[in-house]
């Protein structure tokens, strides 16, 4: 997960745009901006023309991570198949010198990654930032997780709308960041059913699940029961994140009791 900017990526991306002898290249359009788009990667040009997507596959994203500079190749692009509406590309991303992928695996073992427009906060959010700043990141990760769920912050949801709000409050609920603060508590391969108002995710309601939390951007705004008890609970939350105060457990914590941008049931 980190944070591109537009200065870093141009001259990799002219490589792969314009190839040929100089005084050709000499007469063609030159690129202007790198952003996230959908997902995936876009490039317009001086001539106001982009491309995007699978035109890009073999450009190298080059940029700084604190100490030294990673250099990532996108070695394919393609529809991913957990997205009905074949909108949302999953990009191939590889250490340039090794082709070693730069996702770890999903549960489902891909391992491909996303293009966000925006910056990541502290607390593994994405919001607006200046153009041509994107995130990367993994179907393993959360934020990736909450693209392949359907909260996708570029789309409008079917209530008219922007499911911005509904992604970052996803991006806790996967975590079990109650507090919203950045702190996971949950365990890797944990199920959980989530739901919302707009019908984008619809509880399953398997048996032995119960009302878990409501969760907004800024953490839960709600908690009936802790998911993995071992690593925290309600006394521990009630000590650690105060404006929960008067907010957990199951009776000050129901469904429908709470409004908020996503919920979820668990074990």
């Amino acid at each position: 997960m980190r944070s591109m900017s537009l200065s870093a990526l141009i001259f990799s991306l002219l490589a792969v745009l314009f190839t040929g002898p100089a005084a050709a290249q000499a007469l063609k359009p030159t690129v202007t901006a790198i952003e996230a788009a959908e997902g995936t990667f876009r490039a317009t040009l001086s001539d106001g023309t982009t491309r995007q997507g699978t035109e890009l596959v073999g450009m190298v994203l080059t940029y700084s991570d604190g100490d030294s500079t990673i250099r990532i190749r996108l070695k394919g692009v393609r529809p991913d198949p957990r997205d009905t509406s074949g909108k949302l590309q999953l990009n191939d991303l590889r250490y340039a010198d090794t082709d070693n992928p730069y996702c770890s695996p999903s549960a489902d073992g891909v391992r491909e990654g996303y293009a966000v427009a925006g910056r990541a906060d502290a607390d593994g959010t994405i919001h607006p930032a200046e153009p041509g700043e994107f995130v990367l990141t993994c179907t393993s990760g959360a934020q990736g997780k909450c693209l392949r769920f359907g909260y996708r912050p570029w789309e409008i949801g079917p209530d008219g709308v922007s499911k911005a709000d509904r992604y970052n409050a996803c991006i806790h609920m996967v975590r079990a960041d109650y507090c919203g603060d950045g702190t996971p508590t949950t365990r890797d391969g944990t199920i959980i059913d989530m739901f919302d108002d707009a019908g984008i995710q619809v509880a399953d309601r398997n048996p032995g699940f119960s009302f878990e939390a409501a969760w907004t951007p800024k953490g839960a705004a709600c908690v009936a029961h802790v998911r993995i008890r071992e690593n925290i609970s309600l006394e521990d939350l009630a000590r650690t994140c105060p404006r929960l105060t008067g907010k957990l457990g199951p009776e000050a914590c129901s469904e429908g009791a709470v409004s908020a941008e996503v919920y979820n049931l668990s074990k």
